[in-house]
């Protein structure tokens, strides 16, 4: 070979070798890549797969400094819930002393005789995420109920992020303490998938919900937990960093094991691109057949979920029912004429003789039913009177009519708007009996401050519903006087529907503000936000709650005159 072949040879290398470089140094400068080495191009995860033991590391730490106020804990049986007596940072959320989200209130274990008792089970859509509790379909359930007469309590055991075999084993575990007549079970269609689910993380990239939860299998002798009692949060890290070894492995449907090897070029960056452009086929999920063999499909283990379900309510005396929760893509589907698959799972259901309540009918044709993913208070209100005008019929049939039977409570604003005095003077006195009709969200539990003044704490922002009626004078002002409030800057800031209101002389425990002249009577929406603190941090160690100011009343007068 002369000396011209191998010079030009060696070109073509060096050429080669150039263009490979060049083609890495542009494959990193457009792709990342975390902690744990998993690269994303324009944020989409890239194969070969790592497991996200780092970030769950992280996000794991994250939670134990502030594990006393988070309002999801988690928990040695469920993987997580709803910690008790807490506030969600946002201050939309509270969960009284049982760990179940509600205004403030308790319930006794056992439901009064003459009062129908009906407990909720499902995730997030059930819970009533992205709504304050009153705007959720859990409350809207039981005033419904009161305005048909008839007497009946709500409890809501959902659960954000949860799927069917938590909400069962939330049942087995709390709910059948209480002895509910009715048991709702919030059927939200993707939960399905959650159902076949171990490690969130794996599921849902994003989440911070980062503990391991159980999940059912199939057996020839029934259903059995795996992962129950779960994985200590400390050791989920280090246990997703050889799930590949580990024996749970083989349960988790989110793990496509050949997901997670691939060639040895794929050490590159451009190789990697490469080998990503041919996707087709390429699940992150294991296959139905590997899954009918390792614990059931999550129609199957879905199935068998509910049915266990409904016959351990009926031993319990209860009746099980089940509430289609639509998501958005499932409402449009509907709304197109066409039936979102799992349907045909609730058509089985229905022939097991479980009763199913579809409110979809009466949301296909309707706008404003979502916030960001959740129901708006308009979709609240079509769940909950869709549920409540099936329950009014059970009733019927099941004889319970007398023994439930009240008074049929007037409209939630005409109650408030009866508090109001003729000349549009109003009082509330927060932290007495009845202030919770009035309370949307963002208070803590009432307490005595000084041995003397019934008040709350607010968590930062504080929503109240108030209802104004057009006062004796132009326009009205509003008062809203402290009982308490936390060192330094107790600034308040008040705003109206969404408008903010112009702050009036006061003094250091009375804000005052003037109000927007009136033309009828109704219940506006009032936000009170101000700097949030933590006692523990100024001298009280034991208390770890996040407080804004301590309010006492809230008045409103009409102007004086000029």
């Amino acid at each position: 070979m002369n000396r011209k072949v191998i010079f030009t040879l060696l070109l073509l290398v060096m050429l080669f070798l150039a263009v490979l470089i060049a083609g890495e140094i542009i494959a990193r400068l457009f792709t990342s890549s975390n902690p744990d080495g998993q690269v994303y191009f324009k944020q989409k995860r890239l194969l070969p797969y790592r497991f996200p033991a780092e970030m769950t590391r992280y996000k794991i730490d994250a939670y134990r400094e502030d594990q006393e106020k988070a309002y999801t804990v988690d928990h040695p049986l469920l993987g997580w819930t709803i910690g008790n007596g807490r506030d969600s940072e946002n201050g939309l959320y509270h969960s009284n002393s049982q760990g179940l989200r509600s205004s403030p209130r308790e319930y006794s274990l056992q439901p009064h005789r003459e009062t129908l008792r009906i407990a909720l089970f499902g995730d997030s859509f059930t819970h009533g995420d992205e709504e304050p509790w009153f705007n959720t379909w859990a409350y809207f359930l039981e005033q419904d109920l009161r305005r048909m007469g008839i007497r009946a309590e709500v409890l809501n055991f959902g659960v954000g992020g949860y799927g069917f075999s938590q909400a069962f084993l939330r049942w087995k575990i709390q709910g059948k303490k209480y002895r509910p007549d009715l048991v709702v079970i919030g059927f939200q269609g993707e939960n399905m998938k959650r159902t076949v689910n171990i490690f969130r993380s794996l599921y849902s990239e994003r989440t911070w919900l980062v503990f391991s939860k159980p999940r059912f299998i199939i057996t020839p002798e029934g259903l059995k937990t795996v992962n129950c009692p779960v994985i200590p949060p400390e050791e989920v890290a280090d246990y997703l960093a050889n799930l590949d070894r580990e024996p749970l492995a083989r349960y988790e449907f989110w793990y496509n094991p050949d997901n997670y090897r691939a060639p040895f070029w794929t050490a590159s960056r451009l190789g990697q691109l490469i080998y990503n452009l041919d996707r087709q086929g390429k699940r992150d999920r294991r296959s139905y057949s590997e899954m009918e063999n390792q614990g059931g499909t999550p129609e199957e283990v879905t199935l068998a979920i509910i049915r266990s379900w409904a016959k351990d309510v009926r031993r319990e005396k209860g009746i099980p029912i089940i509430v289609h929760l639509p998501r958005k893509g499932d409402r449009k589907l509907i709304a197109a004429g066409q039936k979102p698959a799992y349907y045909s799972l609730l058509e089985d259901l229905e022939r097991d003789g479980i009763p199913v309540v579809d409110p979809a009918g009466k949301m296909k044709d309707r706008r404003g039913l979502y916030r960001r993913s959740h129901y708006s208070t308009k979709g609240n209100r079509i769940i909950a009177e869709t549920l409540a005008e099936w329950i009014g019929e059970t009733v019927r049939e099941q004889g319970w009519t007398e023994r439930f039977r009240c008074e049929p409570a007037a409209r939630d604003d005409e109650t408030l708007l009866a508090r109001v005095e003729p000349d549009g003077t109003l009082d509330l006195d927060l932290g007495r009996p009845g202030d919770e009709l009035f309370i949307r969200g963002g208070f803590h539990e009432r307490e005595l401050y000084q041995n003397r003044i019934s008040a709350r704490w607010t968590s930062g922002t504080a929503r109240i519903r108030l209802p104004l009626s057009p006062p004796a004078g132009d326009r009205g002002v509003l008062e809203v006087d402290l009982a308490a409030a936390g060192p330094g800057d107790s600034r308040l800031e008040a705003s109206l529907d969404g408008t903010g209101l112009v702050a009036l002389e006061g003094g250091e425990l009375r804000h005052r503000y003037r109000l927007p002249r009136l033309e009828r009577a109704e219940v506006s929406d009032l936000i009170l936000g101000t700097r949030a603190w933590n006692p523990a941090e100024v001298g009280n160690p034991g208390d770890g709650r996040r407080l804004g100011v301590m309010i006492d009343r809230i008045r409103v007068r009409a102007a004086p005159s000029p």
